[in-house]
């Protein structure tokens, strides 16, 4: 009987380890989703940024005695 008892702690033990594996790779996956969310928003400022610089050269341009 003790043999099964070893047995069964040992595998309660095994399990546990796996659990915490698992635990960590999912805490390690929520983690990139956030860093590809907020590379996705510094893009998405990056065009803004873009955008209005564009829209600026092009005032200047037509200020421009050309």
């Amino acid at each position: 009987m003790a043999i099964d008892m070893e047995s069964r702690e040992q595998t309660i033990l095994e399990l546990r380890v796996e659990l915490e594996m698992v635990r960590q790779e999912l805490s390690k996956k929520d983690d990139d989703k956030k860093t590809i969310k907020r590379l996705m928003m510094t893009i998405e400022a990056q065009q803004w940024t873009i955008k209005d610089l564009t829209v600026k050269l092009d005032l200047l341009l037509k200020t421009l005695p050309i």
